[in-house]
């Protein structure tokens, strides 16, 4: 939906019987598959780098209650290997008070080229293992973004 400039708008919150289906929730009271998708964990980026950036990535943590009880870890892909961001002694990054997080994925060689930056949400008291992907039943929710070369 995010993706889209679709504007849409739910008059009730409830179906007002079996025949009907324009809530959010069915005749007996159960979230219908919008309510699930809206409501659970997600990570959004909010700035875009290009191929080559050296900026500093972005983003924000939705549907989440406490911040504190979270934290992102970050992957990129160089060269078709991938690298732990920030750092390897550092692997995760908090977030902020403000639902908001950012990593510096550009931190030394030839970073800078990497290709591909995947965000994962983890519990606070995750401990990556070195150079090691996270288990799914670590992951709360993940994003990827593919950095391509800017437009002219």
């Amino acid at each position: 939906i995010e993706e889209t400039d679709l504007l849409f708008v739910f008059c009730e919150a409830f179906d007002q019987d079996t025949s009907s289906s324009d809530g959010l929730f069915t005749f007996d009271r159960k979230p219908k598959k919008v309510v699930k998708y809206l409501t659970k964990p997600r990570i959004v980026f909010t700035n875009r780098t290009w191929y080559g950036d050296l900026h500093l990535m972005k983003g924000r943590v939705l549907n989440i209650s406490n911040p504190k009880d979270y934290k992102i870890l970050t992957r990129i892909n160089v060269g078709g290997g991938w690298r732990t961001k920030p750092y390897d002694a550092y692997p995760t990054i908090p977030i902020e008070e403000d639902f908001s997080w950012q990593v510096p994925i550009i931190t030394g060689g030839i970073d800078y080229i990497c290709t591909e930056v995947k965000v994962y949400l983890v519990k606070s008291d995750y401990n990556p293992r070195y150079e090691s992907w996270p288990d799914s039943s670590d992951v709360i929710a993940t994003a990827q973004i593919i950095r391509e070369e800017r437009r002219q």
